[in-house]
């Protein structure tokens, strides 16, 4: 009998052993798997964003390359062209060319040439 309370007593302690061992890896795999999933989650976050800057630079240079294509059409034509051979100061042949100047105003240029107290002089000496 006392062989057989021995052989129980092992037993449990035994089977208590690997029940903790067994509890103590399926804690851990758990916790590794939540941990993964966690990482995974925040790493889709950042990937999402990162795509959604990526679509945005997508549009924003699919407008530029459109705005472009539109100048390399107009500067093909012919009226551009001359146009800027004409900014240039070219002139076609029997043509003439004339230049307006613009006329300057004297009496801005006098009365910023004056100090302040010749202004205020000048005002006392008229009257």
């Amino acid at each position: 009998m006392i062989t057989k309370f021995r052989k129980n007593k092992k037993t449990k302690t035994n089977s208590i052993f690997f029940s903790i061992i067994l509890f103590l890896i399926i804690f851990a795999t758990v916790s590794f798997l939540i941990i993964s999933n966690v990482r995974i989650s925040q790493k889709r976050g950042e990937l999402s964003l990162r795509i959604d800057t990526l679509k945005q630079e997508i549009q924003d240079l699919e407008t530029e390359k459109q705005r472009l294509q539109a100048g390399i059409r107009e500067t093909e034509e012919k009226e551009y062209l001359e146009k800027k051979i004409r900014d240039q100061g070219y002139k076609k042949s029997g043509e003439q060319v004339v230049v307006v100047k613009k006329q300057e105003q004297k009496n801005n240029d006098q009365a910023s040439k004056t100090g302040f107290l010749e202004k205020i002089l000048g005002k006392f000496t008229k009257d």
